[in-house]
């Protein structure tokens, strides 16, 4: 009771400390309550005192994987590797890159090899986060649009963020608490990742490296496509078929000619009729054709 008043202000324990109030305690009142089993002020005397003196003593060091492991599982570089990690998978999810799913998986990873080499992880994490990441690649390399299975994904991703945060082998009365502070910082990573991927989403799209990577329709006329917006407004109107999933960037050939397209309906499966409903200098856009 005494050690649990030390952490819980709500535990009533007078006249040591009142309900409401974190109890703090000194050595001899920890000595004398039985917290504590002896007082020493140096090394030898604690030693002598346990008839120990003479004893070796062994100072252990710290390798290599325990000092990355710190490193990793700061406050700072694990809210980051969860923030960009998330970031990269919805990224991944959004725009079909491979790339971004990459950074992402490694992100993660880094975030529970430092906590599973600090001990704050077990096999139970990384077992929900290798199903959870392998439930989000099947979701964009095999099933069609977007459903369970990514929700699924992301779900096991996050209660393997709970748990790694979570991260110590604690009194049941005290579980509720600890596994609250990890929800807590993996609700901020999420809110995070949400403003970040929201920012992503208005305005990356509309850069120079945004409209290379997702909505690009001016290239090189030598990989079949149209390099003149002029010759390109006469796509207007026109149907083609979609040679890749459009989510909802993808490609579609019109008139022999392969472009870069972006589809209002959403997800759009592969060799699906789309008919052309805007030409820009930046982008053009499609929709699926219904029936």
């Amino acid at each position: 009771r005494i050690a649990e008043a030390m952490v819980d202000a709500s535990v009533d324990l007078p006249p040591l400390a009142p309900k409401g109030k974190l109890l703090t305690i000194t050595t001899p009142d920890a000595l004398k309550y039985g917290v504590a089993d002896l007082q020493a002020d140096t090394l030898e005397e604690l030693l002598t005192k346990l008839k120990l003196k003479g004893a070796t003593i062994v100072h252990p060091k710290v390798n290599w994987a325990e000092k990355i492991g710190r490193f990793l599982t700061g406050s700072i570089m694990s809210s980051i590797l969860m923030s960009l990690g998330g970031l990269a998978l919805l990224m991944g999810l959004y725009t079909g890159s491979i790339v971004a799913l990459t950074i992402g998986i490694s992100c993660f990873a880094l975030f529970f090899f430092g906590h599973y080499v600090s001990n704050l992880a077990g096999y139970e994490e990384l077992i929900l986060l290798l199903l959870g990441v392998i439930l989000l690649v099947i979701e964009v390399a095999v099933i069609p649009g977007f459903g369970v299975v990514g929700v699924l994904g992301i779900l096991f991703i996050l209660i393997a963020l709970v748990l790694s945060s979570s991260g110590l082998d604690i009194p049941t009365q005290w579980k509720t608490r600890v596994i609250g502070d990890g929800l807590l910082k993996v609700a901020i990573s999420v809110s995070v990742t949400a403003l970040l991927m929201f920012v992503f989403a208005r305005y990356f799209p509309q850069t120079r490296a945004g409209r290379r990577l997702v909505l690009e329709t001016a290239l090189r006329s030598g990989e079949g496509f149209s390099t003149q917006d002029a010759e390109s407004a006469r796509y207007l109107g026109m149907r083609g078929i979609a040679v890749t999933d459009l989510r909802p960037a993808g490609k579609i050939v019109l008139e022999g000619n392969k472009l870069d397209v972006i589809s209002t309906s959403g997800f759009v499966s592969k060799e699906t009729e789309v008919e052309v409903i805007e030409v820009s200098a930046s982008r053009i856009v499609v929709r699926a054709v219904r029936g």
